[in-house]
């Protein structure tokens, strides 16, 4: 049978080096790393990760809480998440809540059962006591995009109010003054600091705030298609829409296309969030942040493994800030002169 010593023997290197190397624990020259690599190949070594388990008390392996998996900026952080943790020899649990709080609890008792060795969650916001139990375990946990206001926790996420302020002074600029946004519920998630973004906008720019032109509705398919109408019948509907989701996006799209509204002839649409991977092939292609996605999925992942390997020995939480450019897309028209 092929053990540690044998693929030591093979690569010319010791068993300490071989170790550390699949352990991903120390320093191991490129050199060293190719001859036991080939090593590895020759004799077809497969590592026996429960034992390697045992020996380093970790399961190696951590989880990743989403709330919507169909989202395409989800589905590019899981892969930042992923790749971080593939390059440190572990595997990765995906976890979709679809925002709903009693499944999110489920599987965080899930996650706990497993022994999970940490945890990377973008929570609901709709409670706090099994958030709390993961910590109380000794359970790592790093929140990504949104989080739970009570929790000491690191936090990666956008910058939400200075991505809304560009995108709608990009709006106001073209000439723009009728601005209607559709936000998530205040204050269940980083909604606030997106509404805060476009009221500052409006502010620095000098355009009243007019309160009907605020639409807050859960972001489930098919509630901005239904809600995009009280904007529209408005006495003077708004010449532009900013959405705080992309979800919402995809919704007044579809109602535009089956009532025979032209984007950006007749209405000009942005969003905070683009469709990553899509934006080639959308019709509109939105105006938009352009979110490090998936750089902000590999430092929370970097995170996540410096709290699991140091511990909590002078921990401070850590509030990781993210900044995007815009990406201009043709969803809006100029109405400057």
């Amino acid at each position: 049978m092929t053990n540690l010593d044998k693929v030591a023997q093979v690569a010319g290197v010791s068993r300490t080096t071989v170790s550390r190397y699949l352990n991903r624990s120390g320093y191991v020259s490129q050199e060293a790393a190719r001859r036991i690599e080939m090593a590895i190949s020759q004799l077809g070594y497969l590592p026996n990760r429960i034992a390697k388990s045992l020996v380093m008390k970790k399961t190696l392996n951590i989880a990743l809480v989403v709330s919507d998996i169909s989202n395409p900026i989800t589905a590019s952080y899981a892969k930042g998440v992923e790749d971080e943790a593939f390059e440190r020899g572990y595997n990765v649990i995906l976890c979709n809540t679809g925002f709903d709080l009693e499944r999110e609890q489920k599987v965080v008792r899930v996650l706990l059962e497993k022994q999970i060795d940490g945890i990377i969650m973008a929570p609901c916001r709709k409670g706090e006591d099994h958030i709390l139990e993961i910590q109380k375990r000794g359970i790592p946990i790093v929140f990504l995009t949104r989080r739970v206001q009570n929790v000491a926790a690191d936090y990666v996420r956008f910058d939400y109010v200075g991505g809304s302020f560009q995108i709608v002074e990009y709006l106001i600029q073209r000439g723009h003054c009728r601005i209607g946004i559709f936000s998530p519920p205040v204050p269940p998630w980083e909604g606030e600091e997106r509404i805060h973004g476009y009221l500052k906008a409006l502010a620095t720019y000098g355009i009243p705030f007019d309160p009907s032109l605020v639409i807050i509705a859960e972001a489930v398919e098919g509630v901005a298609y239904r809600k995009i109408r009280e904007l529209l019948s408005l006495p003077q509907p708004p010449t532009a829409i900013f959405t705080a989701v992309n979800l919402f996006a995809k919704d007044i799209i579809r109602f535009c296309r089956e009532h025979g509204i032209n984007i950006p002839e007749d209405l000009s649409l942005a969003s905070f969030e683009q469709f990553p991977h899509y934006d080639s092939v959308i019709l509109p292609s939105l105006l938009a942040n352009e979110m490090p996605a998936y750089e902000l999925g590999r430092k929370a992942a970097e995170a996540l493994f410096e709290r699991i390997f140091s511990g909590d020995r002078g921990w401070v939480p850590k509030n990781i800030v993210l900044k995007g450019g815009i990406r201009e897309g043709n969803s809006v028209r100029s109405i400057v002169g």
